[in-house]
């Protein structure tokens, strides 16, 4: 089976000066004074134990461009050679501060499973993720997403068990999510 999920997105952060960096987005406070507290704030979650939570994930009509901007499919059902759309709001990600640059990445897998049980798709490290906004100080993130896409997927009619394993590279944790698919035989329009 030819499956690769490659065509990789970004994940944007939005936290109020805005900053630009490519694909990413970052607002801070304006307040100076709030800036040292956030940093501290800061600081100190990094070095807690803490782990990665996924606030939202949907599978979506099409690739979201911005924080919660995006049309979610109103069924699971899938056409032969459709591409995936998918839709995520990590939260809790281990950030490092390096070169005025706040840095965090994640990493996600990708598991189909047949009605059987079998695993038919494996791909670790389909997508990789990685954050670098331009800032004055460690200030925690927020409003962070990412929005990812396959190529078009030709399994066969029949029902899946969808898997998304999602890392946070920098903290070592993972969490999963899983969604029953059912693909048809109709070919999906180009």
């Amino acid at each position: 089976m030819n499956f690769s999920a490659i065509i990789a997105a970004g994940i944007m952060g939005l936290a109020t000066l805005a900053s630009q960096s490519e694909a990413f987005h970052v607002r801070f406070k304006p307040v100076a004074h709030q800036q040292q507290q956030t940093e501290r704030q800061a600081t100190q979650v990094s070095n807690q134990i803490q782990s990665l939570e996924i606030d939202r994930i949907a599978f979506t009509t099409e690739r979201a461009r911005a924080f919660s901007q995006f049309t979610p499919r109103t069924s699971s059902e899938f056409r032969r050679g459709e591409e995936f759309h998918i839709y995520l709001e990590p939260r809790a990600l281990v950030t490092r501060y390096e070169e005025g640059h706040i840095r965090a990445s994640v990493t996600i897998d990708i598991e189909i499973r047949n009605e059987a049980g079998n695993v038919i798709v494996d791909e670790r490290g389909a997508w990789k993720l990685p954050i670098a906004v331009k800032a004055p100080s460690h200030l925690p993130l927020s409003q962070l997403f990412g929005a990812v896409s396959t190529n078009p997927v030709n399994l066969p009619a029949g029902n899946y068990t969808f898997k998304l394993r999602i890392h946070d590279d920098f903290g070592g944790f993972s969490t999963e999510r899983q969604v029953r698919i059912t693909m048809t035989d109709a070919q999906a329009s180009r």
